[in-house]
């Protein structure tokens, strides 16, 4: 996906009006966190697969912790960063063993194939990504610098546009740790406030992701 907008941008020479092209601020300035969270927003909008959704949370989570801070003199945060996405990650993990405990009665079960939304949720995706450029062109808040503007507001609409697109649980769980991490970039909210609410939001979509898990038994 960002090869063939880089490419497109490159051959079109485009550019915005504050003087940089746009493939400098995806392939310079945002490279390479920034890129890869951007990346990881749009993947775990439109995946399906759990095991995707789970390495690359992860790989989202790592990234978060390493842009733009300092491991020499932020090392304590660094590891709180790591430690919070590993925790998250295994507790929306622990849902495939707690699908084996729950019983539900036989009215709850549901059967066949579950639905697919992934060409909706692609279609989300591009329509949220042009509001986002529009947003970080037109608009300087969150950041006075347009790649910070561009990545924050990016996360921020594609997790949340993630989070009520209809899906799995876990996909959309997904989707509203995506906008966390986004708040947590732009500063919007107190970071202890930001990471408990990580926490009840992995908790409560383990034990909604192993109901639903049961449900399709």
């Amino acid at each position: 996906l960002w090869v063939a907008l880089g490419s497109i941008l490159l051959l079109t020479g485009l550019r915005m009006e504050w003087g940089k092209a746009p493939q400098t601020i995806i392939w310079r300035e945002l490279f390479p966190e920034g890129l890869g969270i951007m990346s990881t927003a749009f993947y775990l909008l439109v995946t399906e697969s759990e095991p995707a959704i789970l390495f690359s949370l992860l790989a989202q989570y790592i990234m978060v912790a390493f842009y733009k801070t300092s491991p020499s003199t932020e090392n304590r945060l660094l590891a709180a960063r790591l430690i919070l996405g590993a925790m998250v990650c295994f507790i929306l993990y622990l849902s495939r063993w707690g699908a084996n405990w729950i019983r539900l009665s036989r009215s709850s079960i549901q059967s066949g194939r579950r639905e697919s939304w992934w060409l909706l949720r692609v279609v989300l995706g591009a329509g949220g990504g042009l509001m986002t450029f529009f947003l970080a062109s037109r608009y300087a808040i969150l950041s006075p610098i347009l790649e910070e503007r561009l990545l924050f507001f990016w996360v921020i609409l594609i997790g949340l546009l993630g989070s009520l697109a209809p899906g799995p649980v876990l996909q959309r769980a997904a989707g509203v740790l995506t906008f966390l991490n986004g708040v947590e970039l732009a500063g919007l909210s107190p970071r202890p406030l930001v990471w408990f609410a990580h926490l009840m939001v992995a908790m409560s979509a383990s034990f909604l992701s192993a109901c639903e898990r049961a449900s399709r038994k």
